[in-house]
This record gives structure tokens, sequence and C-alpha cells, in this order.
């Protein structure tokens, strides 16, 4: 090998090397088929861990992506992942969101009620936990339907369990459902 061709194989090294030190484009990453780091609501400064990216990708096979494949787009993610120091930002608490087994689904369909796609995610799919959400007033969250759906799946130990939220004197009721 001439030394021309070692400086053209070095230059050719250098462009690779800029090209992957690159920022990536965050909205191809996926966590499942269907579950984009966007639409996990991952971001710069929301960015999961390897062990949060673990538990994101058994929420979009095991949960999401089936959801995706009945439903498309008539469903749409409200919330997912939520890094601690978001939570910190936003006072919310720790929990399910922020380990990335759980995200906030409704429908966009209104052919599609939040009640009866929460009634056969409760009676069809995989779950930790299923939760009718959205009372921000005095009372039952919306009897009809809820606002959104909470739903969390971990790998192991499931516990299929549902709640409803309740609202009662401003402070937030959750209260399990039993069939």
């Amino acid at each position: 090998m001439t030394t021309i061709e070692k400086l053209e194989d070095q230059m050719k090294l250098i462009e690779h090397m800029k090209i992957l030190n690159q920022p990536m484009n965050q909205s191809n990453i996926l966590f499942s088929k269907h579950l984009t780091y966007e639409k996990a609501n991952c971001s710069n400064t929301n960015r999961p861990n390897v062990r949060q990216k673990k538990a994101l990708q058994i929420l979009g096979t095991g949960f999401y992506d089936r959801l995706y494949e009945e439903f498309g787009d008539r469903v749409l993610i409200l919330d997912c992942f939520r890094s601690k120091h978001l939570c910190q930002q936003l006072g919310r608490k720790i929990g399910p969101h922020t380990e990335g087994t759980a995200m906030d689904i409704t429908s966009i369909d209104d052919n599609l009620p939040n009640n009866e796609l929460f009634e056969y995610i409760y009676h069809n799919y995989p779950y930790d936990c299923i939760v009718w959400s959205g009372a921000f007033e005095e009372g039952w969250c919306t009897n009809e339907s809820p606002l959104w759906i909470h739903i969390s799946l971990k790998k192991l130990h499931n516990r299929k369990i549902a709640y409803r939220e309740h609202l009662s004197s401003g402070t937030k009721i959750i209260k399990q459902i039993y069939r």
C-alpha cells in the first residue's frame, strides 16, 4: 500500500468517525416494531438509561405493538417515559413512567370510546396495572369514559390489577376495581 493510499484510508476513517459522532436522529430509534423514541416521549433532555430502554422494549413488544396493529393511529400515546429529572421539574412522583414500564393512552376515534378501549385491554391484554384515569372534577372520573388509560407492563410478576380514579375534596383517590 502506497503512502497516498494509506492517507486516503485514514481520511475515509476520519470521515466515518465524524458520521458516527454526529447526534443521532432520535425519532428513528425503535424500542419495538411500533414504539419509537419519539412516541415514548424521549428527547435529548429526557433520555432513558440502559435499564429503562429494556423496560421500554418490553412495554413496546408486550403491549404497544399489538395495540398499534389492532387499532393503528386511532390510539394516541399521551405520555410514556419520564426521567427522574423531568419528574422533579414537573413536580410528579417517580413511578412506572420513570422506570419505562408505563404509558398513558387515549382513543382519538369517536367510534372507539376510551371506556370500550379500557374494557378491551382489561380482558384481552397482558398488563401489570390498568387505570381508568382523568379525575379533574369532584366525583368519579367521568362515569361514561376515562379521559385516558394508564397501562403498565413489566417483564415478570405482572399483578393484572385495575384501578379507577376518583376526586374527593380536591384529593385524587384511586380505588381498585373488582370484577
